[in-house]
């Protein structure tokens, strides 16, 4: 499966009020994030 983050990005620009959060959002940001959760 892959993610479009430039798409999500764009998705939710407008739920966003400091759009300049999402200027960290990329594949290596989202992989680095959700390598350490663990499902039990």
């Amino acid at each position: 499966m892959q993610i479009d983050f430039e798409q999500a990005k764009q998705d939710v620009l407008p739920f966003i009020a400091d759009q300049s959060k999402l200027s960290l959002w990329s594949s290596e940001f989202f992989i680095d994030t959700t390598s350490v959760l663990k499902c039990e």
